[in-house]
């Protein structure tokens, strides 16, 4: 239960921080001070599991008695995210010393977009494939099955094993058996590949 947990709460911030990052940068342009920043986002972060999350920096800040950059370091170690950890990370370290801080997120939103479109366009690939896949195992192989049946079928029945086979046989198989057991296959591997993309 804990692991499941864990995951849900890391994929949150995978999904969903590009978002986020789109909300800092313009934040950081302005000069935003940092507990302007966590605090901005605090309010306005839909994601629940994100907004929690600045929501317990501003308290380690405020109720726990440490510096913002403190607190902020603190939630890197709490958070099971590497793009989280990748973002905040270079936060803390270039916000006190770099003006450049808004053109390095950038580079990073540059860099995450680019993955996830990266990632669509594979998933789109293998989609594609699997509808394929679909239409000839599922659709089109059961039809040839049946054809290749009633052409032989008058040279004598044809055998699986004790069972001998008609095309009437073979066709009620194939639309009450075969089609949707790959059916349904076929719609567990396009769910993971979609789910894997969100």
């Amino acid at each position: 239960y804990m692991n499941a947990k864990v995951y849900v709460r890391a994929s949150h911030f995978e999904k969903y921080l590009t978002n986020t990052l789109m909300v800092i940068i313009p934040l950081v342009a302005s000069g935003a001070t940092l507990e302007e920043l966590i605090s901005t986002l605090a309010s306005v972060e839909r994601d629940p599991y994100i907004a929690r999350e600045f929501k317990l920096i501003l308290r380690d800040s405020r109720e726990g008695g440490m510096d913002i950059l403190t607190a902020l370091r603190m939630s890197l170690n709490r958070v099971p995210s590497r793009t989280y950890s990748e973002v905040f990370g270079l936060v803390t370290e270039t916000y006190l010393i770099s003006a450049n801080l808004a053109d390095v997120l950038m580079l990073k939103l540059e860099y995450l977009i680019r993955n996830k479109y990266n990632r669509l366009r594979s998933a789109t690939q293998v989609l594609s494939l699997f509808m394929e896949m679909y239409l000839v195992v599922a659709l089109l192989l059961p039809i040839l099955l049946v054809l290749i049946i009633i052409t032989i079928s008058p040279l004598g029945p044809i055998y699986l094993g004790p069972i001998a086979l008609n095309p009437t046989l073979v066709l009620l198989i194939t639309a009450l058996v075969y089609s949707p057991v790959m059916g349904y296959v076929m719609y567990l591997l396009i769910d993971a590949t979609v789910s894997s993309i969100e």
